[in-house]
């Protein structure tokens, strides 16, 4: 059985994504000497999705295809140019504003909160009433998260103690919904995998139901 312990973020082939996704990768499984190559390789491929996971689909689950597969992904994914350039086409496709004295127009222009899917591992212990563990349950569960960035400004003020005031907003949930969700892979205390009954449990998560930029909290 292939886990990790850390949540590492899915990589779809979004080009401005690569970064984040491959310093986490690095961090935790491309420098990490506890894996073997064939390890990394099934880690690498259980966190890749759409194009980016078409672009290796084709190499065997080898110790010498994970080198093979990091240079596909980084010579397709990785290139600095390619992604300035999709930036600056970004940021020529952005909505004009005519006035620097319009606030609104500006939130807008900076303002870019939404509510995306996502995939979290989950894992989950069961205890009997005299304290001892029965099982541990585990999956990776799509659920929706809030994304974005958010404008916030810092203002003179006469009239605030501080002598500023401070507008920040974030990125954040407006409301919560509550699914029943299953996990398919329980283990006995000695990582044995069970079937059966035994071998699924439903527990409830809340996830974002609809995301804005909102007033931060204090």
């Amino acid at each position: 059985m292939f886990k990790l312990d850390i949540t590492v973020p899915r990589f779809k082939g979004d080009l401005l994504a690569w970064p984040e996704f491959w310093e986490f990768f690095e961090a935790y499984v491309h420098t990490n000497r506890g894996y073997s190559s064939v390890h990394k390789l099934c880690f690498l491929r259980q966190h890749l999705d759409g194009p980016a996971a078409r672009a290796i689909q084709g190499l065997p689950l080898t110790a010498d295809n994970y080198m093979v597969a990091v240079q596909i992904l980084r010579e397709r994914f990785g290139k600095d140019d390619i992604r300035k350039d999709l930036l600056i086409t970004k940021l020529l496709s952005l909505p004009a504003v005519t006035s620097a004295d319009n606030l609104k127009a500006l939130r807008r222009l900076v303002d870019e909160c939404e509510t995306i899917p996502s995939t979290i591992h989950i894992t989950k212990d069961e205890f009997s009433s005299s304290g001892q563990l029965e099982r541990t349950c585990e999956g990776d569960i799509p659920v929706n998260k809030c994304e974005g960035t958010c404008s916030s400004q810092v203002q003179p003020s006469v009239i605030s103690p501080s002598g500023f005031n401070k507008e920040c907003s974030c990125c954040k949930e407006t409301g919560l919904r509550v699914r029943e969700i299953t996990l398919t892979r329980c283990f006995n205390p000695d990582g044995q995998q069970v079937a059966g009954d035994q071998g699924r449990l439903t527990v409830k998560l809340r996830e974002p139901s609809d995301c804005r930029c909102s007033r931060c909290e204090n």
